[in-house]
């Protein structure tokens, strides 16, 4: 995947493309799922914490 990703070009990036009824660019997906991985890292270090 990784792999993939750097072979992106800026055109790529900014390609949009539809999830269930939101439409979204690459460059979106990746940013909610990155925000939506660090919520999950945030909720772990609690539950560490404790």
């Amino acid at each position: 995947m990784l792999q993939a990703i750097q072979q992106l070009t800026d055109e790529q990036w900014q390609q949009s493309f539809t999830i269930g009824q939101s439409e979204l660019t690459i460059v979106d997906y990746f940013v909610e799922l990155i925000n939506h991985d660090v919520h999950h890292f945030s909720q772990l270090q609690k539950a560490i914490q404790v």
